[in-house]
């Protein structure tokens, strides 16, 4: 058992960055949908799953921090066409983001 070992330094520094937010919700029902990937497309692996793992989360709420700037993101679902928008990410800011996804196939 190892405890206590440090690799790197002991400095911890804030990235300059906002919280996207908000819910996804089917277009055609208006209900939450649950386990939708939102991801910046510039960097896949800053994302989210929306809605899967508390219960509080049931409502397809998701929340993502990302650096500062104008950042594209996209909404991925099973059984959901993929979704894009451009937002801007404001430093210690919250910006609303709310996903209206279209069932693949045109109904649901």
């Amino acid at each position: 058992m190892v405890v206590g070992l440090l690799l790197g330094t002991h400095t911890c520094t804030a990235l300059p960055g906002g919280l996207v937010s908000g819910l996804v919700t089917d277009h055609a029902t208006g209900r939450p949908v649950q386990g939708s990937v939102v991801a910046d497309t510039a960097s896949p692996s800053d994302r989210t799953v929306a809605g899967t793992t508390e219960q509080a989360t049931v409502s397809g709420f998701y929340s993502l921090f990302l650096e500062a700037g104008r950042k594209q993101l996209s909404a991925t679902t099973p059984g959901y066409t993929t979704a894009t928008a451009t937002t801007g990410v404001s430093a210690d800011r919250v910006t609303r983001l709310d996903w209206d996804l279209h069932a693949a196939g045109g109904t649901r």
